[in-house]
């Protein structure tokens, strides 16, 4: 964007290097203004393709646009044109026949066309050139001058009506987006009186503005009407705001005073009467839109501007200067033409080196990918890009850092929404959260923020929130219809649906259906289950329990409610856990653990190249092996031990309830002879009718060797789900204390 502006200055010169350095100056004038016109044919032959849905537009509200991304700007295009033909016609009076008929027809395309653009502010600009045209003749100045008194006031009554009335009519006809560009107004005088003097800095409209509407709506709850109009922009619309916003009041003024006393001291020719009239229409228009984004609208303008300096024989500076201002000119257009030179190329090479550059992590140079980029940088999203570019070739935190970089300069939702997903990936679940909450409020009339974060609930088991959310996105009136919008309001009405016939907006965790995962290592489709906990207070990805005998530790030791009762209490940390039931989906009516528990490598490659992976690829859980826990009872003990001995930098926690090792009394020896791993481990056994005798030997092995254990010795407890199920409390505490995690 700054090379826009520095683009803008060496524009301006290179007309005054034309004007200058000619020796007939009307030449180019000519050459100019007959080229603007020559363009504007141009334009108005693809604007009506379009009004014929021959070609299609930029944009998918409109489709009459020419080239350009908005009617507004082809319709001020067309209006200079329009202008121009005016002044040939009336003003300069040529007496050619076929150019008057030639003048004539342009006029009327342009009007047509201009007329079909909806835009007001075209009119408005072409009403004001006109009547500037009008009143810099000096025939029309000296018949206002022969006019009576009360002819004056009857005229200037006439002229109040059409303009009180007028301005009904260009209200009535879009009303929305008048009531759209006051509001835009209002938070952006509301943020210049933060700081009227210095501003807030070139180029942070997007950022602050979009920042300061989105507190606007979160400080309290706001009627459809400011809702709907609050949509999200890059600029003020009214290129005088965007001034004072960004350089400060005084900045304003001062601009403002240099153009008056222009004005003022300016010689009325017919050349400066042109001049006039393609400055005051990009004046005017710049009331009502932001032409200063736009370089071919602000180009034409800036030829305005050339044009009165040249023609208007104004002396701006009182003292001498040793160069004269045609050599001022032509070095300063030199310097901008090797400056431009070098800026363009710069660009052109550096992007393609920047998409060509290697995506393979091993080779890919951060410092080098930022180098390449900073001459690339030149709308709100190259930032984000880079940003996501290092995301996705393994530079996570780099990356990151440029997305949110980006998205505070812009607060722009799409990059919001990018970000949102990549905190998810990294387990940063209230960042995510944040993010999502504050898009709805940067676009409060769209369905597509608060989908984002219905989703977002829904996946953490937020029934609650899901609920209510789900009720207002029902209720949240339509701005635009479309099918994408009935298909949130009917998946928002399952949700209330759902939980309007369960009686419970407040479930705690969930519990999922059974699932399958199709093994190649074991040649069987396994079923499991997987408990979400609420993840209320959540801010990184979640540790994992992985449990045999699933199916039992659910409905004999109804493990899902005390994982509920101690995460809602705040004794544990979330955590979620994986319910591995050893049956073939195929004849599921079979228990097949001896097969599989019974130290059985291929269980353990199943375990760790086959079902973690997916869980993990699946579902918000931890990839560290610190946040990996493996549980279970008897046989589904003993395999939590020969896996945690087979694979031991898979888990961190193993937990053994009354393991049953006599099958496998290999494992005794592994232990003694392996070296020590970093295990936290858990063993119960009791001295009833269980596994003592198993036990006692295995934990003699453990001590000796220096293993972090913890034995819960149950007195005359015996082998059954009884006994287990009181347990389970001590054992989630004891590995999952929230004060110790």
């Amino acid at each position: 964007m700054l090379w826009l502006y520095i683009g803008y200055f060496f524009i301006f010169y290179m007309f005054r290097w034309m004007l200058e350095t000619q020796g007939k100056p009307m030449l180019s004038v000519h050459f100019i203004l007959l080229l603007i016109i020559f363009t504007c044919l141009i334009q108005s032959l693809i604007g009506i393709l379009q009004y014929f849905d021959v070609l299609n537009g930029k944009n998918d509200f409109f489709k009459l646009l020419g080239s350009f991304r908005t009617p507004n700007f082809f319709g001020v295009y067309l209006g200079f044109g329009f202008i121009i033909l005016i002044w040939y016609l009336f003003i300069i009076k040529t007496k050619k026949n076929i150019l008057f008929v030639l003048c004539f027809f342009g006029i009327l395309l342009f009007t047509i066309l201009i007329i079909l653009s909806n835009s007001r502010g075209t009119w408005l600009s072409i009403l004001v050139a006109l009547t500037v045209l009008a009143f810099t003749s000096k025939k029309v100045i000296t018949s206002i001058k022969k006019l009576s008194v009360p002819k004056l006031v009857f005229g200037s009554l006439i002229i109040v009506f059409l303009c009180f009335f007028g301005s009904k009519y260009l209200y009535a006809l879009k009303p929305e987006s008048v009531n759209g560009r006051a509001f835009t107004t209002q938070i952006t005088l509301q943020e210049i009186m933060k700081q009227p003097i210095k501003g807030h800095g070139l180029f942070t409209f997007a950022g602050k503005y979009n920042k300061a509407k989105a507190d606007y709506f979160i400080e309290q709850p706001r009627p459809w009407g400011d809702m709907k109009i609050a949509i999200y922009s890059f600029s003020a619309f009214n290129d005088y705001l965007l001034i004072a916003f960004e350089l400060g009041v005084l900045v304003l003024i001062v601009l403002l005073a240099l153009v008056i006393f222009v004005f003022k001291k300016l010689k009325i020719t017919p050349e400066t009467r042109i001049g006039l009239g393609l400055f005051v229409t990009l004046c005017i228009f710049a009331m009502f839109n932001s032409p200063i984004h736009n370089p071919y609208i602000m180009s034409v303008g800036l030829l305005g501007f050339a044009l009165i300096l040249k023609f208007g024989e104004l002396n701006l500076f009182s003292i001498k200067l040793p160069f004269s201002l045609k050599n001022i000119t032509l070095a300063v257009v030199f310097f901008a033409g090797c400056l431009g030179l070098y800026a363009v190329s710069t660009k052109t090479i550096n992007q393609k080196k920047f998409k060509d550059y290697s995506i393979i992590n091993d080779s890919l140079d951060v410092k080098k990918v930022v180098c390449l980029n900073k001459s690339t940088d030149d709308n709100l999203f190259s930032e984000y890009i880079l940003g996501k570019k290092l995301y996705d070739n393994g530079f996570k935190n780099e990356g990151i850092a440029h997305m949110e970089k980006a998205f505070k300069k812009s607060y722009a939702p799409k990059i919001g929404k990018q970000l949102a997903f990549c905190y998810i990936k990294e387990g940063d679940y209230k960042k995510a959260e944040t993010i999502f909450r504050f898009n709805i409020h940067v676009e409060p009339y769209r369905y597509e923020p608060r989908m984002d974060l219905l989703m977002f609930l829904h996946k953490f088991n937020r029934h609650k929130e899901v609920f209510e959310l789900s009720k207002e996105i029902i209720n949240l009136p339509v701005k635009i219809p479309s099918k994408e919008i009935e298909k949130f309001k009917k998946t928002a009405s399952k949700y209330v649906e759902n939980y309007s016939r369960t009686g419970n907006t407040n479930i705690k965790g969930s519990l999922s259906n059974l699932k399958i995962i199709k093994s190649t290592v074991l040649n069987k489709s396994l079923l499991y289950k997987i408990y979400l906990p609420p993840l209320y207070k959540v801010n990184k990805k979640l540790p994992v329990i992985y449990i045999n005998d699933g199916d039992n530790y659910i409905k004999k030791a109804s493990l899902p409610k005390v994982l509920d009762s101690l995460i809602s209490n705040d004794i544990i940390e979330p955590v979620v856990a994986v319910f591995l039931e050893p049956r073939d989906e195929k004849e599921n009516w079979r228990n097949i653990r001896q097969e599989l528990f019974l130290c059985n490598p291929l269980f353990v490659s199943f375990f760790t190249n086959e079902f973690i992976p997916t869980i993990e690829k699946l579902y918000t859980v931890s990839n560290h092996p610190n946040d990996r826990s493996i549980m279970g009872v008897s046989f589904g003990g003993l395999a939590a031990a020969y896996i945690a001995d087979n694979a031991p930098n898979t888990f961190k926690n193993v937990i053994m309830q009354s393991p049953a090792f006599h099958p496998c009394k290999d494992i005794y020896n592994s232990f003694y002879m392996k070296p020590k791993k970093d295990f936290k481990m858990y063993l119960s056994y009791g001295t009833g009718k269980d596994t003592e005798k198993q036990d006692i030997p295995f934990i003699q092995i453990l001590k000796n060797k220096g293993y972090n254990l913890k034995i819960n010795r149950v007195e005359g407890a015996n082998h059954e789900w009884s006994v287990w199920q009181e347990q389970l409390d001590d054992i989630l505490v004891y590995f999952f204390n929230k004060k110790i995690m």
